[in-house]
């Protein structure tokens, strides 16, 4: 079972692609769906940060950058 606090985080992205879809940013998609997939990603990349794994030799130049584009051009309109 997830947290107070991991719930808390999960609402956050779920606003956040709402806005964006209402906006006309985002494509019209399961928001819950592509939030636990957006989560899921972020967690992946800030849980390989912290074990030391994102470094230059291992995955290029700017990982994280290209990851959270990689991101958010697949949720763009």
């Amino acid at each position: 079972h997830l947290s107070e606090r991991a719930l808390a985080v999960f609402g956050v992205v779920i606003a956040l692609l709402e806005r964006g879809e209402a906006e006309g940013v985002l494509r019209k998609r399961d928001v819950r769906g592509r939030a636990a997939a957006c989560w899921a990603q972020v967690h992946g990349i800030t849980m390989l940060t912290m074990e030391g794994l994102f470094q230059l030799e291992k995955v290029g130049p700017n990982p994280l950058d290209a990851a959270l584009l990689t991101l958010l051009e697949g949720l763009e309109n």
